[in-house]
C-alpha cells in the first residue's frame, strides 16, 4: 500500500467526508446529536502544510491522517479515517508517519482517543487494543471538561481523552 503525503487541494473536500464519516462511525452514541469531526478550513491548512498522508485503493482514497510535529521530539497522529475497517490502511499509514517522524528525527508519536468515563464503546475499546498492539501506551486520561471544556458538553456521557504515546 502506498502512502503519500497530501498537495493537491482538490482533495480536501473528499479527505473532509471520510474523516467525518469514519469519526460518526467510530462515536456513535458518544454525541447528543451530529457532530463534525473536521471542516474545509482545517483540511485544507493541513494539506498545505504538507500534514495529511493519504492511501488510495484502484483510484479511490481509502484512508487519511494528519501528523505533525508537536515540538522537537514528539510528533502527534490525528484525524485519521480509513473507509473500511481491516484491509490494512490505517496500520499502512500510521507507519508512514512513524517513519516520517523517525526520518525527522522525531523520537515519540503521540495520539489521542476520546472514550466514554464510566462503561464501554465497542469501537473505542477495538481502537485502543488496536494501538496497544502497534507499541502505544496510555501516558495520561484527561477529562473532557479539562481538555476542551466547549466540547464536552455536547457529549452524550461524560469522557475522557486518553493519551497515547510510542517511542520510535
Amino acid at each position: 500500500m502506498d502512502v503519500v503525503v497530501a498537495h493537491d487541494e482538490t482533495l480536501v473536500a473528499e479527505l473532509v467526508s471520510l474523516i467525518n464519516h469514519a469519526y460518526a462511525r467510530g462515536e456513535a452514541g458518544l454525541w447528543r446529536g451530529h457532530v463534525d469531526r473536521t471542516d474545509e478550513a482545517e483540511i485544507a491548512e493541513a494539506v498545505g502544510a504538507g500534514q495529511m498522508l493519504v492511501v488510495r485503493a484502484g483510484g479511490l482514497i481509502a484512508g487519511c491522517l494528519r501528523t505533525r510535529a508537536l515540538d522537537e521530539t514528539t510528533a502527534d497522529v490525528g484525524l485519521i479515517g480509513v473507509a473500511a475497517w481491516g484491509g490494512g490502511t490505517g496500520r499502512a499509514l500510521v507507519g508512514a508517519a512513524e517513519d516520517l517522524a523517525r526520518s525527522r528525527g522525531i523520537g515519540t508519536m503521540r495520539l489521542e482517543l476520546l472514550v466514554p468515563r464510566t462503561g464501554t464503546h465497542p469501537d473505542k475499546e477495538r481502537l485502543r487494543e488496536w494501538y496497544t498492539r502497534r507499541g502505544y501506551a496510555v501516558v495520561r486520561r484527561i477529562p473532557m471538561e479539562e481538555y476542551l471544556p466547549h466540547v464536552a458538553p455536547l457529549l452524550s456521557a461524560p469522557g475522557d481523552i486518553l493519551i497515547f504515546e510510542k517511542t520510535l
